[in-house]
């Protein structure tokens, strides 16, 4: 399977078309960068997680699914995902102790 990351792509020109299975979008992606990736990228999946700076809508009405405590299958590979990033006694959302995750 070839799997296409993206990451923090708020300020960019054009979205890369490269041949892959699954696109995996990992926080800090606008929602225009969201609707040019589902034009592109129709044909393949796109799961995602949010950053600790990410609205928790960013994927409302997209085809993007959202894998934040959740395991999803594709393709008989399980993919799982718990968004933000760790808390050094933080407590913002999207910051979460060892505990909490």
């Amino acid at each position: 399977m070839q799997i296409l990351c993206f990451s923090d792509l708020y300020q960019i020109e054009k979205v890369p078309t490269i041949d892959c299975d699954l696109v995996v979008l990992l926080g800090n992606v606008s929602k225009k960068v969201i609707r040019e990736i589902e034009i592109i990228y129709q044909e393949q999946p796109i799961v995602g997680l949010l950053s600790n700076t990410c609205a928790p809508d960013t994927y409302a009405g997209t085809q993007v699914i959202d894998i934040h405590e959740k395991v999803v299958e594709i393709d008989g590979i399980r993919f799982s995902g718990y968004g933000g990033v760790p808390s050094h006694g933080d407590s913002r959302k999207g910051y979460y102790t060892e505990k909490q995750c």
